[in-house]
């Protein structure tokens, strides 16, 4: 393992365009463009004229275009405390701060999909360029943005709700789409759901008080519908808060919040 490349900042989501160009949602800085020998280039940093305050994950559809993910025009990154604090303000909040951002590299234009995002998180294109999904962590839920067919511009829930947190979304072989539960949903910022106020509350209370997430292994795989088809789970935590899965040859590799290795398990073993 050897350095790529420095962003300066908090790259986050990581994805390869046409060119071998690495695309880097950085939550500090924005799209960033990475070339081969290392090279770092800002490609956006705002979108229908507000700042892209926590870019968060990216992905590239078939004709080139690459799918964004603003998490909180609110809560920024650089200035709440980093990605980690400002996901808390945010989804305590629940104040619907995130968009879902359209990038066009001949255009070089960043426009905005969809906004009112609980908590923009992760994003997958569809191989055949059919939709895009959306991860809204704080909804608990994947949302699906048409791009094609008689219902192009028109968005629905995917799935969900789910029984924890979703983070990062990919897609895999045979139409599989691999989402990471980072830890499980939390009884008391469920039982705050309608009253703001005391959101706001917990919001400035130390983080020693505040409800924290538990330490819980989670990840899922969803069909080409949105139905279930995989459901990995370590209650133990052995290997907990689980981000996201990426399935390369035959191996599932398994990423985490908090642990300082990537796991990997054999993707036959993964499968019912």
């Amino acid at each position: 393992i050897e350095p790529f490349a420095d962003t300066g900042g908090a790259p986050l989501g990581l994805a390869f365009d046409g060119e071998g160009t690495l695309l880097v949602a950085d939550a500090y800085l924005g799209l960033l463009g990475v070339s081969p020998t290392g090279d770092v280039a800002l490609l956006a940093n705002e979108a229908g004229g507000v700042p892209i305050a926590y870019a968060d994950d990216v992905a590239v559809a078939p004709d080139g275009r690459v799918y964004l993910t603003d998490a909180s025009t609110k809560f920024g990154a650089a200035e709440h405390g980093g990605p980690f604090a400002a996901s808390l303000l945010d989804m305590l909040e629940h104040g619907a701060h995130g968009r879902l951002l359209r990038h066009d590299p001949v255009r070089r234009r960043t426009d905005v999909v969809i906004s009112g995002i609980d908590f923009a998180n992760g994003v997958a294109v569809d191989p055949a360029g059919r939709f895009v999904l959306v991860v809204e962590t704080g909804a608990y839920r994947v949302l699906r943005h048409h791009l094609l067919g008689p219902q192009a511009g028109e968005t629905e829930v995917f799935a969900g709700p789910f029984p924890g947190f979703p983070d990062n979304i990919e897609a895999g072989r045979d139409g599989r789409f691999w989402v990471g539960l980072v830890s499980p949903r939390s009884a008391a910022l469920d039982a705050l759901s309608d009253w703001p106020a005391l959101r706001r509350v917990v919001q400035r209370l130390p983080a020693v008080i505040r409800p924290s997430a538990k330490a819980y292994g989670h990840l899922i795989a969803l069909d080409g519908e949105g139905t279930v088809v995989a459901d990995l789970q370590a209650p133990d935590g052995t290997y907990a808060y689980v981000t996201g899965a990426l399935e390369v040859g035959e191996w599932l590799w398994i990423s985490s919040l908090k642990a300082r290795a990537v796991a990997r398990l054999p993707r036959a073993d993964a499968l019912p």
